[in-house]
């Protein structure tokens, strides 16, 4: 998966950023060329498929989804990361992520540096 952290900046983002500070990554896999499927584990929470996503414009984090009874995806929580954040969190998902059908070690956690 090729890595392009330029994003548009261009809009105002007053929001509060959630801390990656003893964050983990575990279960990184590949669902696809351009989807990687993984776990962000925090202090006391744990965020269940999370997905990096290849898009257009550079890689980007995705919140888990459920469909609708409207057959439309919605999204199942917000994360709101800093550019900085997301990006080291990407990279290690990408460090770490197995090929599809391989086997996934569950137990194991990466730091997010």
């Amino acid at each position: 998966m090729a890595i392009n952290y330029n994003r548009n900046n261009s809009k105002s983002d007053d929001r509060p950023h959630l801390s990656i500070k003893g964050a983990t990554i575990s279960g990184a896999r590949y669902l696809s060329d351009k989807v990687i499927a993984f776990t962000l584990g925090l202090p006391g929470l744990c965020i269940y498929n999370m997905k990096v996503v290849d898009g257009q414009e550079g890689p980007f984090i995705s919140t888990p989804q459920i469909k609708g009874k409207n057959d439309r995806w919605n999204d199942v929580c917000a994360v709101f990361l800093s550019d900085a954040d997301a990006a080291k969190v990407i990279q290690t998902v990408c460090d770490y992520a197995v090929e599809q059908g391989a086997a996934v070690d569950w137990k194991a956690r990466h730091e997010v540096k």
